[in-house]
């Protein structure tokens, strides 16, 4: 069994064919990187998928897939992020959204050794959206005041982590607040988890979450105008 790999929700038609174009993406530049995908649909990910690469090309997907039920909300995806750490691989899992797009294998990221991702430590994107969440909730204000401007807020749609008590217990925040404050809140949910829990991530090098002078992974793409593998 794979001990390092992507792990990708994908719940509900939109999440399901993002999440297929991304792990094209990736097969069209590595065939070897281990894909978990967590999705209410799993024959959509035993096939291939066609993209335009500068021409019309089909990839194998060679992804496992982990049945969920699913969930009537349009994001349900955020829903099943939070307890994802149940299907996470033995040693190190990259949890990426579906709507990426990868310009480079993530082999080297996941090969990171202990001294680079520590066992008691997450690395998380930092939000591109630094200044506060949308309609926070009273709960997640009052953490906001505590954190004043020294606590920065996370992006949970690029999550590099090592599989320990920490994390697993994290995550177990993570879900607990998510359901505390509401069924797609599952960013603010991350933040007031990791602040109540005195952790600070190192934020994950900026190119994996479409950021910086050497870009590795774009997010929040539309991947069917993407020309992939071009950096411009």
């Amino acid at each position: 069994m794979s001990k390092r790999g992507i792990l990708m929700v994908a719940v509900g038609k939109v999440h399901r064919d993002l999440a297929r174009k991304s792990i094209a993406s990736m097969r069209s530049i590595c065939a070897s990187v281990p894909v978990r995908v967590i999705t209410d649909r799993p024959e959509d990910f035993q096939s291939i998928a066609s993209l335009t690469l500068g021409g019309q090309v089909s990839l194998p997907l060679n992804a496992e897939v982990v049945r969920v039920e699913p969930f009537s909300h349009h994001l349900a995806t955020r829903v099943h992020k939070t307890t994802a750490f149940n299907h996470a691989f033995d040693e190190v899992t990259f949890m990426v959204d579906a709507d990426t797009t990868f310009l480079e294998s993530p082999e080297q990221l996941l090969n990171s050794d202990e001294k680079c991702l520590p066992h008691f430590a997450m690395t998380i994107g930092l939000k591109p959206f630094v200044d506060s969440f949308r309609n926070p909730h009273p709960e997640v204000q009052l953490r906001i005041r505590r954190a004043g401007n020294y606590f920065p807020r996370f992006n949970s749609g690029a999550v590099l982590f090592r599989k320990t008590a920490v994390t697993e217990q994290l995550f177990t925040e993570w879900e607990a607040w998510r359901a505390r404050l509401a069924p797609t809140q599952d960013e603010p949910a991350l933040f007031c988890a990791l602040w109540e829990m005195g952790l600070l991530p190192a934020p994950l090098n900026p190119s994996w979450n479409f950021s910086g002078k050497k870009i590795r992974m774009l997010h929040h793409t539309d991947h069917s105008k993407f020309y992939f593998g071009s950096n411009q």
